[in-house]
């Protein structure tokens, strides 16, 4: 097994929580980048299992703990560090119990949904948005998922039917990927984040 797919099995709990835990022990901890990011939904599903019985209260803290700290393991938001924090340290924040984990289930329902709206709605932003893309101080790409400068773009496509074919890169209208050449670029202009973490929910929607 990998040390992507020992860390997935464990994010997804989808073995055994101590067999997940054993199988990563033959990995570091530390990277140089993130391997998976966690997300809301990755609490939503441990929880639910616990709501309905299939995970100890021993083995949602077990999990949390597996998890902090590791440096190949990144955080689609703030929320989702400290949600980490809570269920990994219950003797210093609160303990886990159904009336709390029912809250904080109802809670990120509610930022979960808010959430795919915004991934939703940004995809409105990678076409006919030159203005938009070179009056950003930075741009990313939700297919390839790489983050670059604005001036990095030399490819645009979507341009007039009638324009010449030497000005049809100058009057293109939506940018293509520096890196892979797709048109699944998005402006910090737009107003959403310009992170690895939101590009790769995007990517988890749309490809």
């Amino acid at each position: 097994m990998s040390r992507s797919a020992a860390l997935s099995a464990l994010v997804k709990v989808s073995i055994p929580v101590p067999e997940a835990i054993s199988n990563l022990t033959q990995f570091p901890w530390d990277s140089d980048s993130d391997l998976i990011v966690l997300c809301l939904g990755d609490f939503i599903e441990v929880l639910s299992r616990f709501d309905r019985g299939e995970l100890a209260e021993a083995d949602v803290e077990a999990w949390a703990n597996a998890l902090e700290c590791r440096e190949d393991i990144g955080y689609a938001n703030s929320t989702v560090r400290e949600l980490l924090h809570e269920l990994a340290n219950p003797l210093l924040t609160k303990r886990l119990t159904p009336p709390r984990a029912a809250s904080l289930l109802s809670m990120m329902q509610k930022g979960s949904q808010q959430s795919m709206n915004d991934i939703i709605t940004a995809h409105s932003h990678c076409s006919s948005h030159r203005v938009e893309v070179l009056t950003s101080s930075v741009c990313g790409c939700f297919y390839c998922l790489d983050i670059f400068a604005p001036t990095a773009i030399k490819d645009w496509v979507d341009f007039p039917p009638d324009a010449p074919e030497d000005q049809q890169l100058d009057m293109g209208t939506t940018a293509l990927c520096p890196s892979c050449g797709i048109d699944s670029v998005i402006g910090s202009n737009s107003g959403y984040p310009i992170t690895a973490a939101f590009l790769s929910e995007m990517r988890k929607h749309w490809f």
